[in-house]
């Protein structure tokens, strides 16, 4: 974590031109939109399984779901060459990827959708990402109509 706050120090928010930091975004974005494309593919190709439509469906589901997965390692190789041709992108990933459980395509979306390091607080860190904790208050009923009686015929 030393390591990762002195980074931060040391950018104060300029390190990273604006120009990579969006190209890394339009990947990052792109790669997750075929992902979803992807995983609404999968979920259309079970019921074509059932008897008498496998047969239809069986050959475009197979090449549109080869060439999604096709775009999908297509776009994480134009990350991973995007972040290694970076000295600061690629710092700052090994410090991310240093964390178990954070990966390659983890790193690369904190990365790019994170705003630059240095630019907020400790506090404000986990708040951008879900993971601060927040006082949330419960009252019944809030908002909702009450109750009423309906005559049955």
């Amino acid at each position: 974590m030393t390591t990762l706050l002195s980074l931060s120090a040391r950018c104060a928010g300029r390190c990273l031109p604006k120009e990579k930091l969006r190209f890394l975004r339009a990947l990052t974005s792109k790669r997750a939109q075929i992902l979803e494309m992807h995983k609404h593919l999968l979920a259309q190709i079970r019921p074509h399984q059932k008897p008498g439509a496998a047969e239809m469906f069986d050959s475009i589901d197979t090449e549109l779901k080869a060439l999604l997965e096709r775009l999908i390692k297509e776009l994480e190789d134009r990350i991973g060459a995007a972040i290694s041709s970076d000295d600061l992108l690629a710092e700052t990933s090994g410090v991310l990827r240093s964390i178990p459980g954070i990966g390659p395509v983890a790193s690369a979306m904190l990365i790019a959708e994170m705003t630059e390091p240095g630019t907020v607080t400790r506090e404000q860190a986990p708040a951008l990402v879900g993971l601060a904790p927040v006082a949330q208050t419960v009252e019944p009923f809030a908002g909702s109509e009450p109750l009423q009686a309906v005559a049955v015929p």
